[in-house]
């Protein structure tokens, strides 16, 4: 049965900073005596002030959080009566009523922290009805043999194994919703619950994990760590084997491969760090017309000396990009000169340091020339210089 508070109400869910609330009890001993601190207030457990009473309406202070409970009590003062009578004095029904509500309010007060004691005895009652607790029993047989003598009267009897060797074997019945992938040995400990007619599984637990688990940091492994087999489809993230990253990658220094090594397709547009293939060094460097090098001007100080080779004998071509192309084309023995376009080709007519035509070879140059002091021209007699 449920039970009314005499002098009592809770509220529950209250929104935050809520200062009214109305009462169904009263303080009042006669209509001409009113007790108004003897309603109290509790905010989630802890005491709240009561700002104003008024009739039924009860003021509390602000500040209530949102989703609070709100117990709003009435608590007779009983260190003395109310009214105290001598001797010869006339008795009165309001004073008479006065004491004797002061006993009656007392008293429901009591009952009603009777009842709220009752209520938190049951909680505690329940809450223990719920716990199980677990039998030791030393290992599987004694699982098993402690099986036979249940029946279904016995339902929610609970065992802990201490010794789970071959407890998902040997299990007679077997245990229902038992792990999978557990090391069952003698340092676990596991957990079972009678249903009626089988186990059913609670937990398992290291019988001791100090020595069967290592700490987050700071332990020292007493053995080799066992790493499940990897592949070249593991995650970047795993731990692999060192038998993984022998037969995978190659080292450093010593190594001798067993096949090609493979290298990405490469294009022009293939970084200078990458590694590039012959094809790639064949098809863009040997026997390509067209290939454009381009240089700065601070290359070009000290000249350029560049080398055509590939299957291609017949036209190879050069092509110097900078404020102008000088274009170098060869066919057969002749090799044509090309300076952007311009019909003219110009020398300087001043001779300014020592020159000796190579030996074998023409020269020519348009003069008059001119020579700085001490400036000679050599001319082998195997060679031939014309200045038109």
């Amino acid at each position: 049965m449920t039970y009314t508070p005499y002098a009592s109400n809770t509220f529950t869910n209250v929104a935050a900073n809520t200062t009214l609330f109305t009462i169904t009890w009263t303080y009042v001993y006669n209509p001409y005596y009113i007790d108004t601190a003897a309603v109290l207030a509790t905010v989630n457990g802890a005491d709240w002030t009561v700002s104003s009473v008024s009739g039924s309406t009860i003021t509390l202070a602000t500040g209530i959080p949102a989703n609070a409970t709100v117990i709003i009590y009435r608590s007779t003062d009983i260190t003395d009566n109310v009214v105290n009578f001598t001797a010869g004095s006339t008795l009165k029904s309001e004073d008479l009523n006065s004491d004797f509500d002061q006993l009656l309010f007392s008293a429901q007060e009591a009952k009603d922290t009777e009842a709220s004691l009752q209520t938190q005895v049951d909680g505690i009652v329940s809450s223990i009805a719920d716990l199980i607790v677990y039998l030791p029993l030393a290992d599987v047989a004694a699982l098993n043999t402690t099986a036979g003598g249940l029946t279904p009267t016995d339902v929610g009897k609970a065992y802990e194994v201490q010794n789970s060797t071959n407890i998902n074997t040997a299990a007679s019945p077997v245990i229902n919703n038992l792990p999978s992938g557990v090391e069952w040995d003698s340092g676990i400990l596991t957990r079972v619950q009678w249903s009626g007619t089988a186990w059913n599984y609670k937990v398992y637990l290291a019988a001791n994990p100090d020595t069967r688990y290592a700490n987050i940091a700071g332990d020292t492994f007493t053995g080799d760590v066992n790493i499940p087999a990897t592949t070249a489809s593991t995650p970047s993230t795993a731990v692999v084997t060192k038998a993984f990253i022998e037969a995978t990658y190659v080292d450093v220094a010593g190594d001798t491969m067993t096949g090609n090594l493979l290298v990405p397709t490469t294009t022009g547009s293939t970084p200078s760090t990458a590694v590039v293939t012959k094809q790639y060094v064949d098809n863009a460097i040997a026997g390509e017309t067209n290939t454009t090098y381009t240089y700065a001007s601070s290359d070009t100080s000290g000249g350029v000396n560049l080398t055509l080779t590939g299957s291609d004998s017949t036209t190879n071509s050069i092509k110097l990009q900078g404020a102008s192309n000088l274009g170098v084309t060869q066919a057969g023995n002749v090799v044509t000169l090309d300076v952007g376009g311009n019909p003219f080709v110009e020398n300087t007519r001043t001779v300014t340091a020592n020159y000796t035509i190579t030996a074998g070879r023409g020269a020519t140059s348009v003069g008059p020339l001119s020579f700085n002091s001490g400036v000679t021209v050599t001319v082998p007699s195997t060679s031939k210089l014309i200045i038109l």
